[in-house]
């Protein structure tokens, strides 16, 4: 209520200062009829035309800066920064190198006439051996950044060089020996100095975004990005872990944006990886996401803030907002693309779903998450064929990812073919573990294929989880409507809402086939209606 109550008095203020403005040109121009003369109008007509030229490129600038990277992909600026090498001899500083890369690249991010490659497409080089033509034919982008770091006590070595992978040429390269406490002012150096080696003239709010200090506290930082490390480990036991380092971050200095941030990103996680109550995990991800938009309004909160509205308040018009808005203040983060893209595909906009994903792709090329959904969005968006060719090729190529086969399964689920989906769906299921989305499904299709007893293991196996651990409503519920209980199904579905279960939303696309029974049922299209 609060960030709604702020944007609109942001609008509302800006509005107020043009027409403050107006007011006094028309003071200016139109009331002193004396400096109307002829002298004058040539001089008006002078600066008009100067306005016009100056309006006009800024209006093609402008143009030019709000192409999507799918409009980019051709363009020469397109950047992949490879994971820093650790010539510390310990080990345990690989963490800070890897967070340094990063910070370089989110600098990056910022330019909108960059087309920067993702952590995670860059990341899987880390000790590769392959070559940077290699890499760079693979990632599709015409520069390379490398470096290295050695960070002892206070002190930081660290050299950096920008490759052009097209020539092999070497366009710049810098060595850094400074103390810990420029560690900021090197990162920001470093994305000056490849902007003016790629003739970019940055503006100024791209400027104050690079040289902006996170934090002054280097010992917060430190556990900020320990913090960050462990989330990315991505299992309960590191995200827990990144929780508790994180507060260390925030205890050290309680204006450090960015930990906010992770811990928002920790409790949006969570869900994924543990059997955690819908509230206990996003209610505290929704306070620390604001917290951080709160302290630096250009992050990346408002992609957090689009997910919490999205997943959790049901709120779609607002988080249609916060993803627009997440994507114009950094329109090279794959991320926002992402999560815009599963939300359009839920709310029925499957064509601008899918030029999204397209986006994702482009930005975060080798990252197997998203090209395993990009495959199953393509089925779910009636392309079928397409689907089952992608999810094969990538399983071939994966043979151990339990999430291409969940998602192979549910294509050919689509096309009717239920043997061949039951079996890829079980290859999943024991790859990844029980999983309750991935079981309520596989139940599903199991119902479909006539195997209601198999649908009543797996009911009976949820009932007797959720006595210890917490079980979705919406999935249980699923599978009492597909064995005809559909009382106990409304039950459920009542207390899923209640509990603002994520799964609500797969029920009109991804689960599209559920509760085929009760779709005619008024109470049913009431609780759709609550959802939204």
């Amino acid at each position: 209520t609060i960030l709604d109550w702020y944007l609109d008095y942001a609008s509302v203020s800006s509005l107020s200062k043009e027409e403050k403005n107006v007011k006094a040109m028309d003071n200016r121009f139109y009331l002193n009829k004396k400096i109307r003369s002829k002298k004058f109008k040539y001089v008006l007509g002078s600066f008009a035309l100067l306005a016009v030229i100056i309006f006009s490129y800024l209006f093609v600038d402008f143009k030019n800066n709000e192409k999507s990277p799918s409009d980019k992909a051709e363009l020469e600026k397109s950047i992949a920064v490879l994971p820093f090498r650790n010539l510390s001899n310990d080990e345990s500083q690989a963490y800070f190198c890897d967070g340094f890369m990063e910070e370089v690249l989110n600098h990056l991010q910022r330019v909108k006439s960059f087309s920067v490659r993702s952590r995670t497409s860059s990341y899987i080089y880390k000790e590769s051996p392959k070559t940077l033509p290699e890499i760079a034919k693979e990632l599709n982008v015409n520069y390379i950044i490398e470096g290295s770091i050695a960070h002892q006590g206070n002190n930081l070595k660290i050299w950096v060089q920008l490759i052009n992978t097209k020539t092999d040429e070497h366009l710049w390269s810098e060595d850094y020996n400074r103390e810990m406490k420029q560690v900021f002012t090197i990162q920001s150096d470093i994305a000056k100095q490849i902007a003016q080696k790629l003739k970019t003239v940055l503006s100024i709010e791209e400027i104050k975004q690079i040289e902006k200090i996170p934090t002054e506290n280097l010992e917060a930082y430190d556990y900020y990005l320990l913090g960050k490390a462990s989330r990315l480990k991505k299992t309960e036991k590191d995200i827990h872990k990144a929780i508790n380092l994180l507060e260390k971050a925030i205890e050290k200095d309680p204006l450090l944006a960015n930990a906010y941030l992770e811990l928002s990103g920790c409790y949006t996680n969570l869900p994924n990886y543990s059997s955690i109550r819908p509230s206990d995990a996003y209610e505290p991800a929704k306070e620390y996401a604001l917290k951080a938009l709160e302290l630096d309004s250009s992050s990346s909160a408002f992609t957090r803030l689009g997910v919490i509205k999205y997943e959790y308040d049901f709120n779609f018009s607002r988080a249609d907002f916060f993803y627009k808005k997440a994507i114009q203040l950094k329109p090279n983060n794959a991320e926002a693309y992402y999560y815009y893209a599963d939300f359009l595909y839920q709310t029925g906009r499957s064509d601008e779903a899918l030029k999204m994903d397209s986006i994702t792709l482009i930005l975060d090329p080798v990252n197997l998450g998203y090209s395993t959904i990009h495959g199953l969005r393509l089925a779910y968006g009636g392309k079928l064929d397409s689907a089952v060719s992608h999810l094969t090729r990538l399983s071939n190529l994966h043979p151990k990812s339990g999430l291409i086969n969940w998602s192979l399964g549910s294509a050919y689920y689509l096309k009717g073919n239920y043997k061949q989906a039951i079996k890829e769906l079980e290859k999943g299921m024991k790859l990844s573990g029980e999983a309750p989305l991935w079981m309520s499904f596989l139940g599903l299709v199991y119902s479909k294929a006539g195997n209601k007893n198999k649908v009543k293991d797996i009911l009976n196996s949820f009932e007797q989880r959720s006595k210890n651990v917490y079980i979705p409503y919406s999935l249980r519920a699923m599978l009492y409507a597909e064995l005809g209980d559909d009382q106990t199904a409304l039950e459920y579905l009542k207390i899923a809402f209640k509990e603002r279960e994520l799964f609500l939303i797969y029920f009109r696309y991804l689960i599209k086939d559920a509760f085929l029974n009760l779709q005619s049922d008024p109470r049913y299209i009431e609780l759709m209606d609550k959802v939204g």
